[in-house]
């Protein structure tokens, strides 16, 4: 089964996410808006069946503090001369950064490709892009520092269909004092 670690957001900070990402729907590229905003924490990819128990459990060891973030500025993956992913940063950093390790830790048997951990929402897939007025698109884009709080993340089943993918919450894991 297809499984990811992830902070879900509240439905306000959501529907301001996807107006965001509608608005890059122009004829300077070609893009795909996220359907579901969230904040992945790890990707663990194909994950046996049988070992989902085990990994709840290790999830659920895991001590963190909740604490507030918010909306932070528009980036892009990988650069500016090859926009492939526009997205949402999330400040502060340092937070989002450590709860990812704590997750790695717990992991281990899923490699981490990305050793530099960047909070941060989908709001567009880059398929082409046709001409320079949609970089200036990006950098113009205001977002709104909506605020939240993280007390807690999800291990989340992702089901890839025709219509896009579905998913599942398989555990939900709560802020323990460290």
């Amino acid at each position: 089964m297809r499984l990811f670690v992830a902070v879900e957001l509240p439905e306000e900070h959501k529907r301001h996410l996807d107006e965001l990402g509608q608005s890059l729907k122009t004829d300077s590229a070609i893009v795909s808006p996220a359907k579901e905003h969230h904040l992945t924490l790890k990707f663990l990819g194909d994950y046996p069946d049988d070992k989902v128990n085990g990994l709840k459990e290790r999830l659920s060891k895991i001590s963190f503090d909740s604490f507030d973030g918010h909306l932070d500025n528009v980036g892009v993956f990988p650069n500016e001369n090859n926009i492939r992913v526009v997205w949402v940063g999330l400040k502060p950093v340092e937070p989002f950064a450590e709860l990812a390790k704590k997750i790695d830790e717990a992991t281990p048997e899923v490699k981490n490709d990305h050793p530099e951990y960047i909070p941060h929402i989908t709001l567009v897939r880059v398929k082409a892009v046709k001409d320079k007025t949609f970089g200036e698109m990006i950098k113009s884009i205001k977002v709104d520092p909506k605020k939240f709080k993280v007390d807690s993340f999800k291990l989340i089943k992702s089901t890839l269909t025709h219509s896009g993918a579905v998913y599942e919450v398989l555990s939900t894991h709560t802020a323990k004092a460290l």
